[in-house]
């Protein structure tokens, strides 16, 4: 009897021959790992890898955040704005910042957005990082409003420098922000003007209870934690909200940068797919890093 692959009903991955009447038997399928093809298709951008400010490429694109309708939502970092990219679509549409690339402080700009999410009515946060705040677009809005960071730059609690990347928790609203250059994660509720420190905050350091250039995050909600790319630390933290220290998720508790493959190089950013299965960009190494669920360190 064939069965098929859970995830891409693939029959021909394995085969049972015999199975008894008599007896009950549990049979266990194998967790199968995602493929890709070998060759890529351009989405978004110019496929010669040209950049550029016309709406048919970007420049330098930092994140990107896929909805639903499989609309993409690209930071295009070098252009200083967020573009919309339909699927199918040969152009882009500018729905933060400027379309003409213009990067400044007031509320219709951005300069170097680095992280993005969207919630399921299109409204867009961004992660404004050379302006150090985070902006909220209402979807179809001319200007975004700050949520968080109004202070400026700096190390007070409405206060970022450099802020990288953002999650969301989508029950609640409330965001979590990886402010890079404060070495800690910042959690900010629906309309709060200060933000809350949840990890790190003890300048940079490679101790349970410091952070050192956090990257990206990932908001676990079934734990109650963040997820950290601790580039900095060469490692990947997770750090249960109300909690004091993180754990180590891999790389080295100590800070140590290497090529094995327990080791990572300055990673910046991780993603987990829908089996608990943990992917890392390990940057200086060059390199995606999987990490399936259930390992051990």
């Amino acid at each position: 009897m064939l069965f098929p692959c859970i995830n891409t009903g693939d029959l021909s991955l394995f085969d049972i021959t015999s199975i008894t009447t008599t007896t009950a038997t549990t049979i266990k399928a194998p967790v199968c790992s995602l493929q890709w093809d070998s060759i890529g298709m351009t989405v978004a951008g110019d496929a010669r890898g040209v950049a550029g400010i016309t709406s048919n490429r970007l420049n330098a694109p930092r994140d990107i955040f896929l909805d639903s309708s499989n609309t993409l939502f690209i930071a295009d970092y070098g252009n200083n704005r967020v573009q919309k990219w339909l699927l199918g679509a040969a152009t882009g549409t500018t729905v933060a910042g400027k379309k003409n690339g213009v990067a400044g402080r007031n509320s219709d700009q951005l300069s170097g957005p680095t992280g993005i999410v969207v919630d399921p009515s299109s409204n867009i946060d961004v992660v404004d990082s050379r302006n150090h705040r985070v902006q909220s677009w209402l979807s179809g809005a001319a200007a975004g409003t700050t949520i968080a960071g109004k202070g400026g730059s700096g190390r007070r609690l409405d206060q970022f420098v450099f802020p990288s990347s953002i999650a969301l928790d989508d029950k609640s609203g409330t965001i979590y922000i990886s402010d890079f250059s404060n070495h800690r994660v910042m959690k900010y509720t629906p309309g709060a003007i200060n933000g809350v420190v949840v990890a790190g905050g003890k300048r940079a350091g490679t101790a349970t209870n410091q952070l050192w250039l956090p990257s990206g995050i990932y908001y676990d909600s079934t734990s109650n934690s963040v997820v950290v790319a601790n580039t900095g630390a060469n490692n990947i933290v997770r750090w249960p909200i109300g909690a004091n220290a993180w754990t180590l998720l891999a790389g080295d508790k100590n800070g140590k940068a290497g090529s094995s493959s327990t080791l990572l190089r300055n990673p910046l950013d991780i993603t987990f797919d829908n089996m608990g299965n943990m992917y890392v960009a390990d940057r200086n190494n060059n390199r995606i890093q999987f990490f399936s669920a259930g390992g051990t360190i």
